[in-house]
């Protein structure tokens, strides 16, 4: 699959060019061959990069599900999955993306500005913002960034995605700190109460 992706160029054709990883690779595709994202998608550290393409200014890097299953994103990145495997089949995504198997994201806000707002209400102000809910493939790749995005009391409400009609994905760390508590990837309702240090993920634009 990820063959005839690349195949696209007008060579027909794709090429290992052997390239070594250096000052043009952007420092988040290096980050993820180091974590072995490349193996898991059964590719070369140089597919990978070429894959990834190049961003702009201050993008992040987002995995589809379709390229490496969110199961197996949060075992690279050292996060426990609760979500049930019937969840994880009727997980989709809600928001505009990109059929790509990688692509960049602009605009992103951790949640933080909606901290203290509900999912329901996060929602409709980010509508009125013109910006969008972060599915759970951004909110990994957003504590991939910055793991200390999640501490004792923050949870990531995952607005982007759906996992039940009323449940959307959540990334919390439980009771406790992040030396003795795994990030947990779980779920949440969309008409729970909003709380002080829980907030939805956002961003402007995936391309």
């Amino acid at each position: 699959m990820l063959r005839e992706y690349l195949n696209y160029r007008e060579t027909g054709t794709y090429e290992e060019r052997g390239r070594q990883m250096g000052p043009t690779t952007p420092m988040q595709v290096e980050k993820l061959i180091k974590l072995q994202f490349h193996e898991a998608a059964g590719i070369t550290e140089g597919e990978f990069e070429e894959c990834a393409g190049k961003p702009k200014v201050g993008g992040i890097l987002v995995i589809s599900e379709t390229f490496i299953s969110l199961t197996k994103q949060c075992a690279l990145l050292g996060i426990v999955s609760r979500l049930e495997m019937r969840q994880l089949q009727a997980h989709e995504n809600v928001v505009p993306l990109p059929k790509k198997f990688m692509y960049w994201c602009y605009g992103i806000d951790d949640g933080r500005a909606m901290r203290g707002i509900s999912p329901e209400t996060a929602i409709q102000k980010l509508s009125d913002s013109r910006r969008f809910p972060a599915h759970t493939a951004l909110v990994l790749a957003i504590f991939r960034e910055d793991i200390h995005v999640i501490n004792e009391n923050t949870r990531i409400d995952v607005g982007g995605s759906r996992i039940e009609k009323n449940l959307i994905p959540a990334l919390l760390l439980g009771n406790g700190s992040v030396r003795e508590h795994h990030p947990t990837l779980s779920s949440s309702e969309l008409s729970s109460a909003g709380k002080p240090t829980y907030g939805m993920a956002s961003f402007e634009r995936a391309e």
